[in-house]
């Protein structure tokens, strides 16, 4: 039995902010995108789909198309499914502009929110703007979630308390920024990172992502984007043909069902120089899951152990 899908759109790189982390290297002349006649497809087959319970809308910064954004929000939560986005909250000028997007969220029926703000973005969103984004979530129905990437020299902490009460009650997510996108320039020593052994090398879980880049990708995890494991192309099959893709590949079932130590054990075993065999640390698994799938020439010498561990 297949359990129930959570679908990503990642509908444009462009974005008001240039983040030094940004994992999908956004930025206002990042033009990058899905077009609308594509977007409007993806959205159809997600909703005729039986296993599709819920689409996020993410970017670069979806709500620089207001209104077209929230006519597809609309479109998805009339046909009975949950409608989910992340935004880094550039909209909530004044606490009146904050109070009215937040109506328009309700009345299209968004069921979660999550902003995104931390030291990276803060030069380009005044913090004033998301506590004006906190106060109005405060008395609004759609629930909001606080993300924050951090590194070592940017934790930020001092965001938080200039936030002040305008976070209370609301849920507050720091997580370790990672070297994707532009956070590749990051230094290694300014990031969180742990010996491999005392990371859980174990996936989370598969998403599908209609990706900006024209990909469509098995998972919702930022490294995954620099790497060459996607589903194929945007529009070369429906959702049902990327799905079953996706269980179809001996490679991803390995990676559910025997971990990603399978991978680390035998490429250091079967090539002590590579990239993989030398990993001591990382950021978290998927840090992991990315250097493993940049290995192309490991994992094509490990492809017979591959599909016997994917079928037996």
């Amino acid at each position: 039995m297949r359990q129930a899908q959570s679908v990503g759109i990642n509908l444009t790189a462009k974005c008001n902010a240039t983040c030094a982390h940004c994992c999908v290297e956004s930025s206002p002349r990042n033009a990058a995108a899905l077009e609308d006649d594509q977007v409007d497809r993806i959205v159809e087959d997600l909703i005729a789909h039986p296993d599709v319970r819920e689409v996020g809308f993410t970017g670069g910064e979806p709500l620089l198309r207001r209104e077209r954004f929230l006519r597809l929000v609309r479109r998805v939560t009339d046909a009975g499914l949950t409608a989910t986005c992340v935004t880094n909250g550039f909209w909530a000028i004044t606490p009146k502009a904050a109070a009215s997007t937040f109506r328009e969220l309700e009345e299209v029926g968004l069921s979660s929110l999550t902003v995104s703000f931390d030291d990276f973005h803060a030069p380009f969103v005044p913090v004033k703007r998301i506590r004006n984004a906190l106060d109005a979530a405060a008395r609004s129905s759609v629930p909001t979630i606080l993300n924050m990437a951090v590194s070592r020299s940017q934790d930020s902490m001092d965001l938080l308390r200039e936030l002040g009460e305008s976070t209370l009650g609301v849920r507050v997510t720091r997580f370790p920024v990672q070297q994707c996108g532009t956070g590749r320039a990051i230094p290694v020593e300014d990031l969180f990172r742990k010996p491999l052994e005392e990371l859980s090398l174990h996936c989370p879980g598969f998403e599908v992502i209609y990706h900006h880049d024209q990909k469509v990708y098995p998972c919702c995890s930022p490294p995954i984007f620099d790497t060459d494991m996607t589903l194929g192309e945007v529009g070369e099959t429906d959702h049902e043909g990327f799905t079953r893709r996706l269980e179809r590949n001996a490679l991803l079932a390995v990676v559910q069902r025997h971990g990603l130590g399978w991978f680390v054990e035998r490429i250091r075993a079967l090539a002590p120089e590579s990239e993989v065999a030398r990993m001591e640390s990382a950021v978290s698994a998927c840090d992991v899951c990315a250097a493993v799938m940049s290995d192309h020439e490991s994992l094509g010498a490990l492809r017979h152990e591959i599909v016997a561990a994917a079928t037996a």
